[in-house]
């Protein structure tokens, strides 16, 4: 009965873990000035490729994170470059300005 509890408290704090993991939600938007246009969510990594490699221009792909991050009261976004060589170990190389 007390994991039960446990796991309600949890699931109010962590809006998406019934998706996290294999389900995850992504935000993929034009690289440049979208302002909200061309904006698709998907979660399909196979469908996320097929939409970026349709596109002329490279685009942008992020996860959506709830709650939204705020910082004084606005919505922004973190965006870091990186490559992921290996999985196994993992091996993760990230562009050094947005460090």
């Amino acid at each position: 009965i007390r994991m039960d509890g446990m796991l309600l408290r949890l699931m109010a704090e962590h809006l998406q873990l019934s998706i996290d993991g294999t389900r995850n939600v992504w935000v993929v938007k034009p690289g440049h000035g979208s302002r909200g246009r061309g904006v698709k969510c998907f979660d399909d990594l196979q469908a996320i490729l097929q939409h970026a490699a349709s596109r002329k221009r490279a685009c942008i792909v992020q996860k959506y994170v709830e709650p939204c991050l705020l910082l004084d009261e606005k919505k922004f976004d973190i965006r870091a470059w990186v490559l992921v060589t290996s999985w196994n170990p993992l091996t993760v190389w990230m562009y050094e300005p947005y460090i």
